[in-house]
């Protein structure tokens, strides 16, 4: 299997310039509000079961989980609920994290971030399981630094594969591919 590690499912570089996929290459994604959000005071370490938990399976939910606190991350410039979310093994997921690390202590933010899971399979189950997700990324704008303009980004489509690990009695995101 072809390995480009890529940060959690987005493509967004603190630089500011949008990857669609290098090597060990941090990309991020995250909804944002023009003004930062409070950091969370609490960092959630798996995720709690949806309704849909029993019918779609705890591999899934863990990803549906890890997208959520994503994009959280995003707009909030934390990146410890995310970093909760993975294995300290993840090298994508640490990337990101400290993507996010870098702009907020540069003062900047994403404006209109979001990324939405819109289709997701298990590919494979054991003990890594494979859960692969097609996600659309919102148009956003980046501001790189306290007082910067705005810079455009667009809409995208992303194809994401997780490799899961057990922590617990929880899955967690060991690593995150794009392909």
């Amino acid at each position: 299997m072809v390995r480009r590690i890529v940060l959690g499912a987005l493509i967004l570089v603190v630089a500011s310039a949008p990857l669609t996929g290098c090597a060990n290459t941090p990309i991020t994604p995250g909804s944002s509000k023009s003004e930062k959000t409070p950091k969370a005071t609490s960092t959630p370490s798996s995720p709690a079961p949806s309704a849909d938990a029993t019918s779609e399976g705890a591999e899934i939910e863990a990803v549906r989980h890890y997208n959520d606190v994503f994009n959280r991350a995003f707009a909030t410039l934390d990146p410890d609920p995310l970093l909760a979310a993975a294995s300290p093994d993840c090298t994508s997921c640490q990337g990101t994290a400290d993507v996010i690390t870098k702009l907020d202590k540069a003062g900047g933010r994403y404006d209109g971030f979001e990324q939405k899971i819109d289709k997701i399979a298990l590919m494979s189950k054991g003990d890594r399981p494979i859960v692969q997700a097609e996600s659309s990324l919102s148009a956003f704008d980046l501001v790189p630094r306290a007082g910067a303009k705005p810079e455009p980004q667009k809409a995208r489509r992303l194809f994401l594969t997780f490799e899961l690990e057990k922590r617990g009695d929880s899955w967690t995101v060991a690593q995150i591919t794009q392909g």
